[in-house]
């Protein structure tokens, strides 16, 4: 109950029905009763006549209904060239006669001014057919008594007048223009005028308007009605930009200052919007000497007042101070800044609009005065943000977007969620500023702040993560904080009965795999994902959260925990007991495919997929044939030579044992579509590579790279003491394999080691140094060493055992000594070869003597080419 009463609460005012609305519902109507025979004898029409025929006895017999139809179907006929011809000369001169009679229903001519307006804008007719026949009506019509119909024609009238030589405007407009525009006319007439006199003046050349059109237009500004005033005020910024800024300055400007104060508050707020409107059309001395202090007059007037026209102010004030920024001084900077901040909390009790009634009326006035300028100025946050500067944001406007953000109003939060991405971008590397003010506007329980939020998700998002210098390679949690609002803005919109915003949201959450780390996805919003991709719900929010889904399993970087995901994901898909969880596993499975690379879709899904051909519903089948020739097209020989061959063998059955009619169709189209897909194979030349070739490639790479951080991760975890054993770059010496095993015996042609004190680490593990340290509790066996000709020691390289050969067995005395190049025994080279390589030195459990086989002179002195041959030719001798 608590829900629904919030969400009643939340609901626009507009959708809440009076007591009288919902009694009227509850009464009986009676139930219109079907036409007569006779009334539907009139509604037939032969059926052999033409469509010219027809149209012409619709239009001179027909009923409003068929006369309507016709005008409409007229656009048609004419840019038929079969038609064409007979709808001028047969079609059009009965219509002119239908609109010139005075018993033509509204409907009838609204429609027809509505058909002529699009015929001119297609140049469906000649400019002969537009003067000659087209205008003459339109003209007769703008004095129609009708006040929509003459309001219909007048908008046909503008429609029409760039399509006209400007002679006939000047014969035929022109009068017309001067004439209504004349004091004894009507209001309507007048304002007719002040319309015309604005679109005219985009077609004529500044001399002609300052001499035909520029009285008038000085005499209808100073007309004693407010709509007249009002009307021609929205004229003056086309007519201003046509006679060019001399006669601008002098007549135009001159008009506008007198009706900026106007004693009418409408007056004067048309009068802000049109002096805004001509602020990029005049130079920059200009703005400065008159401009300026027009808008500054305007904005004093209207606080003072308290009347509507602060509200028209309110909205214009961000576009007038963009415009002008590069004019004013810093005194007069400051004041627009300061007159932000004023007018954001305006209250009414400060104008004039407070002390003059207390009655119920003037106060609700007040209030919407009030929450107007707040919109307003909540609309404008942006561009006074761009004016005054990030560096003021802090100091001035900290403060006011914060009550923006928590404002009573949904209206003004809204506003503040949809331009909310245009602040973060202006604050730059200093949006992170913004992240408490986000957190509550995601808290919001009304689901209009959430709408304003949900388009721009991402936008936000990702420049939060790049102002916390988060890369894709080295995520930092810096967004921790944001996840609970995140979370909390998802249930909200789940349970406001507005799918569509439902939809939108989750659809922007796939932008978490660029902001959220590993961990984040998998523990906090992949079970979001799943619970609306396990339960029934509206099959596009399905459809949101399982692309989001599979955008998060291509994120996480656990091998682990993408196999769990995809399992889990055929588990309550592929092989549920619910037709539509299968059906919805075929159409994610295609995004899988758009998403991931060909080998990963073939591991987790391809047989799932397959599986579904011996379903029993016939919907799901018919699905899963459309979906074959993709299946065949990701296949390559001879990898997937399984595969294709279950492929093939899933189509024989179905084409053997389908028995519905759809079905056996859709799989006799997908093998005429199979059998133009050519496999392709893997062959060790170079090939063309198709670009869907290229895309799967670096989708397959991007995988790897997840899978060699992984291991790196791994190798990283382990102590320091199993490093050297794990590391795949650091070869193991034959000293640990034979104090391990003292049966192995090395090889003759072990690889000869450098006297390098480290060796180079390999990518992941950190560089170390090979040395070990002697102890008390173990004693170091140190590597033979021979003296060089120089008189230097040389590590002599341990030998380790060749499968190809048999193993020598070592000698059991350990006392046994390796012979040098100078004839001494191991003892007297342990002595003198005391400088080791740490990379070679080894601890000796104790009471475990280490072996060393006899090697001869002729062994050590042999060069390695010849080593190399021996051992190629054991190797070819095994092969």
């Amino acid at each position: 109950m608590e829900k629904d009463a919030g969400f009643s609460n939340s609901l626009p005012e507009y959708f809440m029905l009076t007591e009288e609305e919902i009694e009227e519902f509850r009464l009986e109507k009676s139930v219109t009763t079907a036409k007569s025979p006779e009334e539907l004898q009139k509604l037939m029409v032969d059926e052999n006549l033409n469509p010219i025929e027809r149209a012409c006895l619709l239009i001179s017999t027909g009923q409003d209904v068929q006369r309507v139809c016709t005008i409409e179907h007229l656009p048609q006929l004419l840019e038929s060239s079969e038609h064409k011809a007979a709808a001028l000369s047969k079609v059009l001169p009965k219509l002119c006669t239908l609109l010139s009679g005075s018993m033509t229903s509204p409907q009838v001519l609204i429609c027809a001014s509505e058909t002529f307006a699009k015929i001119v804008e297609r140049g469906l007719v000649t400019n002969h057919v537009t003067t000659e026949t087209i205008l003459p009506i339109i003209l007769s019509q703008l004095d129609n008594k009708d006040p929509s119909v003459g309001a219909s024609w007048l908008d046909t009238l503008i429609t029409t007048l760039p399509f006209l030589p400007k002679d006939v405007v000047e014969r035929l407009v022109l009068p017309v223009a001067l004439l209504k525009g004349q004091l004894s006319q009507s209001v309507t007439s007048r304002m007719t005028s002040c319309r015309l006199i604005g679109r005219m003046a985009k077609t004529f050349e500044s001399r002609w308007l300052e001499k035909e059109l520029l009285p008038l237009a000085t005499t209808l500004c100073q007309d004693v009605l407010q709509d007249v005033r009002m009307c021609m005020c929205r004229q003056l910024e086309p007519l201003a930009r046509a006679l060019g800024q001399e006669v601008t300055k002098t007549h135009i400007l001159h008009e506008i200052s007198e009706l900026v104060q106007d004693e009418e508050w409408c007056v004067r707020g048309v009068a802000v919007e049109t002096l805004v409107d001509l602020i990029p059309s005049l130079d920059k001395g200009t703005v400065q000497d008159k401009v300026v202090s027009l808008l500054m007059q305007a904005c004093d007037h209207a606080h003072t007042q308290g009347d509507n026209s602060l509200p028209i102010v309110a909205k214009q004030l961000g576009r007038m101070c963009y415009e002008l920024k590069d004019v004013l001084s810093p005194d007069q900077r400051l004041w627009f800044r300061n007159y932000y901040c004023k007018l954001s909390s305006y209250s009414a009790a400060e104008g004039g609009g407070g002390s003059s009634s207390t009655s119920l009326t003037t106060a609700a006035a007040n209030g919407q005065r009030e929450l107007d300028c707040r919109h307003h100025c909540a609309y404008n946050f942006p561009a006074m943000l761009l004016f005054a500067g990030q560096e003021a944001f802090q100091e001035h406007l900290a403060g006011i977007f914060k009550s923006f953000v928590e404002d009573e109003v949904s209206v003004v939060r809204r506003c503040v969620g949809c331009g909310f991405h245009e602040v973060v971008a202006l604050m730059g590397d200093d949006c992170t500023l913004l992240l408490p003010y986000y957190q509550t506007l995601l808290r919001d329980s009304s689901f209009e702040v959430l709408s304003g939020l949900a388009p721009h998700l991402p936008q936000v998002m990702d420049r939060f993560a790049v102002a916390s210098n988060l890369a894709p390679d080295t995520r930092h949690p810096g967004l921790l904080e944001l996840i609970p609002a995140l979370t909390a803005c998802e249930q909200t919109a789940s349970g406001c009965r507005q799918w569509r915003l439902h939809e939108e949201l989750l659809n922007g959450f796939s932008c978490l795999s660029r902001c959220m780390t590993s961990d984040q996805l998998y523990t906090k919003f992949t079970p979001i994902m799943y619970k609306y991709i396990s339960k029934s719900c509206v099959l596009p929010v399905k459809m949101a959260a399982g692309k989001t889904y599979c955008v998060f399993i291509r994120s996480i970087r656990k091998a682990e925990q993408r196999k769990e995901l995809c399992t889990r994901l055929v588990e309550e898909c592929s092989k549920s007991t619910n037709c539509r969880q299968r059906l919805f596993f075929i159409d994610i499975c295609q995004y899988f495919l758009d998403v991931f690379s060909r080998s990963f879709f073939k591991e987790h899904f391809f047989l799932a997929l397959l599986s579904l051909s011996e379903d029993q519903v016939v919907n799901i089948r018919l699905r899963l044939y459309r979906v074959l020739p993709s299946l065949k097209a990701i296949l390559k020989l001879p990898a997937d030579r399984l595969l294709l061959q279950q492929l093939e063998q899933v189509i024989r059955k179905c084409i053997s044992q389908e028995r519905d009619v759809d079905a056996s169709q859709a799989i006799r189209d997908a093998v005429s579509q199979l059998d133009k897909i050519e496999v392709a194979m893997e062959t060790l030349s170079r090939r063309t590579f198709l670009e869907a070739d290229t895309i799967d490639q670096a989708r397959a790479e991007e995988e790897a790279q997840l899978v060699q951080w992984e291991e790196r991760q791994k190798e990283q975890l382990k102590p320091h003491s199993l490093s050297l054993k794990a590391s795949p770059s650091i070869a193991r010496s034959p000293l640990d394999k034979r104090a391990k095993s003292m049966k192995q015996v090395p090889s003759p042609v072990a690889d000869r080691r450098s006297s390098s004190t480290s060796l180079p680490s390999s990518p992941g593990v950190p560089h170390r140094t090979l040395g070990i340290a002697k102890t008390k509790s173990s004693t170091t066996s140190p590597l033979p060493v021979r003296k060089t000709s120089s008189g230097c020691t040389m590590s002599v390289p341990s030998e380790e055992p060749d499968a190809a050969t048999p193993t020598r067995k070592p000698q059991s005395s350990p006392a046994s000594t390796l012979p040098t190049s100078s004839g001494g025994s191991q003892k007297s080279s342990e002595k003198k070869g005391s400088q080791v390589t740490s990379g070679q030195a080894r601890t000796k459990p104790s009471g475990s003597p280490l072996t060393k086989p006899t090697a001869s002179k002729k062994d050590l002195s042999s060069s390695p080419s010849s080593l190399l041959k021996e051992t190629a030719s054991r190797i070819t001798r095994k092969t």
